[in-house]
């Protein structure tokens, strides 16, 4: 029995002292840790923030210059085709959640022949006289058949006919316009719609509108989209608690400029859209209006855009740190080659 005394006694083993050292260092080491995961994941957080940043810089852009390319298209040399902001603007005055009503906003308005982009041209041997109402018409090559078409299967094509030899259309009138018969070659259309005899020349244009239909009675052409169409880019709050980043959203014709759920959105993340307009004797200025809109040869757009800051900034995610949010910025020269 002693014995076993004596070996318990000299047993070796902790105190408690030393057992406090041991927890205290193992805290300090998973602070360290947590803490370097914490940055690591921050970081992470940002990095893909920036990337998603600067992809919508480039989309909203890549959307703006094609649109702005075709401005003037179809329009009339006296015409209007363009509101020149210095900025696009998104300010809920009256705090209802949009920035919908009056001078609520500032956008970026102009004219083309239509707001789809979409057009397709007859080719040399599309040229007939229409003698009923539908007619098979070859367009000029098949890659344009198959973009005018898209979509053909689950909804109505529409087109209006647009001759831009002398900027007016053989017939106003909006066509539907059907894929070939299997037996057609790709570039040949039905085009329906025709109610009398006229003449289509290799050259005019198919250019497609979207919801003709506007009073809904089955009919689009009694209450028709009208060539030249409209398009707006305008900011819209975006769908996040960080107060400073917009949506930059296209509004083409057809569309219910007070329904934004109906708008086109083109890029989130966006903290300002500015403008300078160069004029025809080569100086640049913000602001322009009036006559001297017909000066205009070319847009400067410059985006700002930002990560959020619920996400990466010290709303959400590392208080006290506001310089998590980055921002990027993006720029370009769109000339508008219809004037």
């Amino acid at each position: 029995m002693n014995h076993f005394k004596h070996s318990l006694k000299n047993s070796p083993g902790f105190t408690l002292i030393e057992l406090l050292i041991v927890t205290a260092l193992v805290g300090i080491v998973m602070t360290a840790v947590l803490g370097l995961v914490i940055t690591t994941q921050r970081h992470s957080y940002t990095s893909e923030e920036v990337v998603d940043v600067q992809q919508n810089l480039r989309v909203a852009l890549d959307f703006m210059s094609r649109d702005l390319r075709l401005a003037g298209f179809g329009v009339a040399d006296d015409a209007f085709i363009l509101e020149a902001p210095q900025r696009l603007r998104c300010e809920d005055k009256n705090r209802d959640g949009d920035c919908l009503d009056a001078d609520e906003s500032d956008f970026l308005r102009f004219l083309t022949l239509t707001a789809t982009g979409t057009m397709a041209r007859i080719g040399v041997d599309g040229g007939i006289t229409t003698t009923a109402d539908k007619q098979m018409i070859a367009l000029a090559e098949e890659k344009s058949a198959r973009l005018l078409l898209s979509g053909a299967e689950s909804a109505p094509v529409y087109v209006r006919i647009f001759r831009p030899s002398s900027r007016t259309q053989p017939l106003d009138r909006v066509f539907e316009v059907r894929p070939p018969e299997t037996t057609e070659p790709p570039e040949i259309v039905a085009v329906e719609g025709f109610t009398e005899s006229t003449v289509l020349r290799p050259g005019d244009l198919l250019a497609r509108v979207d919801d003709p239909d506007f009073d809904g009675d089955g009919d689009p052409n009694t209450d028709m989209p009208q060539l030249p169409n409209q398009v707006d880019y305008r900011l819209v709050k975006a769908d996040t608690d960080d107060s400073k980043l917009f949506d930059l959203v296209r509004v083409p014709t057809g569309v219910d400029p007070d329904d934004e759920t109906t708008f086109q959105r083109v890029a989130g993340k966006i903290v300002e859209v500015q403008f300078q307009y160069l004029l025809e004797d080569g100086s640049e200025t913000a602001s322009v209006a009036g006559s001297d809109l017909e000066r205009v040869r070319a847009i400067r757009i410059t985006l700002v855009g930002a990560t959020d800051a619920t996400r990466t900034g010290n709303a959400g995610f590392n208080p006290g740190q506001g310089d998590n949010v980055k921002t990027r910025a993006l720029s370009t020269v769109v000339e508008l080659r219809n004037r």
